[in-house]
């Protein structure tokens, strides 16, 4: 990492901490060009779910567009099916792999 003060590449890390939810890595590093000491911040960049739409366009996935979808589709079914659906897509589409989906499979897959 590059030092702030000096632009010396070189640098040695003397403590690390993570941040009370997790998100974060905080990072104490000392230059070993001119011996100051800088904090650094690191954190994972989220890769967005992707839908492919039938006619190929991307979009980005919107969780309340699906359960508003689901609702509306579940209108004609009895109340318990209604309230467990939104949770059963929701936990399956979290194990599946891979960041894209076809919104045509994504229907089949549910019924």
């Amino acid at each position: 990492m590059k030092c702030p003060y000096c632009a010396h590449l070189g640098d040695k890390v003397v403590d690390s901490r993570e941040s009370k939810e997790g998100e974060v890595i905080r990072r104490r590093r000392e230059c070993l060009g001119c011996g100051k000491r800088f904090t650094s911040y690191e954190r994972i960049d989220e890769i967005p779910y992707m839908v492919i739409k039938k006619n190929g366009s991307r979009e980005r996935f919107d969780r309340q567009k699906l359960i508003a979808g689901l609702l509306k589709a579940c209108e004609s079914v009895p109340s318990v099916q209604r309230r467990s659906k939104p949770s059963l897509i929701a936990s399956n589409r979290r194990s599946r792999s891979g960041r894209n989906a076809k919104s045509a499979q994504r229907k089949s897959a549910h019924r």
